[in-house]
């Protein structure tokens, strides 16, 4: 028999039929048959359950519309004996085969209840932890079908943590022996680490952006926060040079007020950036000219400034709309339109009894 080209073939048959929990005996003639019944594992029987059943009683009584074992001795064996049938179902079995199992279990709920827990009303059995664990057997055969893959090992139902036990170490024994209706989720790749300063700015970024939205939505930002209200000294740059010096301040409502001098101040807003910049933008109106100052506050330097007491600084661009010019400009009615812009520095005035940096919002 050992030389037999099959012979390899017929160890994989009785290894299939060994784990679905077939036993051979030896007869008289010395020859091997199969006994008549399965192994059961050990999924959640009670410790108070005892040993094994006698293989040789074969007592049944028939409950409704499934056949329950009267060897049962207690509801845990009962349930130890469903989840193998369940087990085996989910290793062998077929769509088909699962569908009439989960209906079968369905239709014996009841009997169950009222083998174990007569005096218990149908109504309430499902708050029963045993009637639970069997309701997660029915789920788990009818969404092996409905779903294709179960993904997850968690109970489909709440259990106890018994019965999670239980539970768990079924899921263990499918997915040990490889069975086509259980798998556990693909692990995802961890995230590629940058190999470049860039990539790691990138990274940097993306995080901070969806950091600082996360925390807008949880705190909205206001446009005119405490910590940039009071005055400013503001100075103007072209080609590196100063041409002048003014000094603004900004209204908590909003408003711009300049001290002195004859431009009128209008608004000013600050508006969150993506990243780590923060656009403070104000305007004032020069006799004919209409100047917007926007720059760029770093975040970091915003915070750093309320613990150190330090002054702010913006750098930006100003540009001045300037009406009543003849040419070079953008025609918009009746009224021509040029622009200029130059650079500009500001810094925070530390006001009397005060700090530059101030408490922002």
């Amino acid at each position: 028999m050992a030389d037999n080209i099959y012979w390899e073939s017929y160890l994989k048959v009785l290894n299939v039929l060994e784990t679905a929990g077939a036993v051979f005996e030896e007869t008289e003639g010395g020859r091997r048959r199969l006994k008549k019944r399965l192994r059961d594992e050990d999924i959640c029987r009670s410790v108070i359950d005892g040993g094994e059943e006698d293989d040789d009683d074969d007592d049944e009584e028939n409950l409704g519309l499934f056949i329950m074992s009267g060897r049962a001795e207690s509801k845990t064996v009962q349930l130890n004996i469903l989840s193998n049938v369940v087990r085996r179902s989910l290793l062998f079995g077929s769509d088909e085969e699962l569908t009439i199992l989960s209906e079968t279990l369905t239709s014996t709920k009841k009997d169950f209840a009222e083998k174990w827990y007569p005096s218990t009303s149908l109504d309430s059995i499902d708050s029963i932890p045993s009637v639970q664990y069997l309701n997660a057997l029915i789920l788990l055969c009818s969404t092996a079908v409905s779903s294709g893959t179960i993904t997850t090992v968690e109970p489909l139902t709440p259990l106890n943590s018994s019965y999670t036990n239980s539970y768990y170490r079924l899921l263990g024994n499918l997915l040990s022996l490889g069975s086509g209706y259980i798998s556990t989720p693909k692990p995802t790749s961890p995230p590629r680490l940058p190999k470049t300063p860039t990539e790691e700015l990138g990274r940097f970024v993306k995080w901070e952006s969806a950091f600082r939205s996360t925390l807008d939505s949880r705190r909205p930002s206001t446009p005119h926060p405490s910590d940039l209200c009071g005055p400013w000294s503001v100075t103007d740059e072209v080609g590196g040079l100063k041409i002048g010096v003014s000094s603004v301040t900004l209204l908590p409502s909003g408003a711009v007020s300049v001290p002195n001098g004859n431009a009128e101040g209008l608004t000013w807003r600050l508006d969150p950036g993506p990243t780590h910049l923060d656009t403070l933008t104000f305007r004032a109106f020069d006799s004919s000219k209409i100047l917007e100052y926007k720059g760029y506050l770093d975040r970091g330097a915003r915070l750093e400034a309320r613990v150190s007491k330090r002054c702010l600084k913006v750098r930006g661009k100003c540009t001045s709309n300037m009406r009543g010019e003849e040419s070079g400009g953008e025609e918009i009615g009746t009224l021509y339109y040029s622009q200029a812009t130059t650079r500009f520095v500001m810094e925070k005035v530390k006001e009397e009894g005060g700090e530059g940096g101030g408490e922002g919002s």
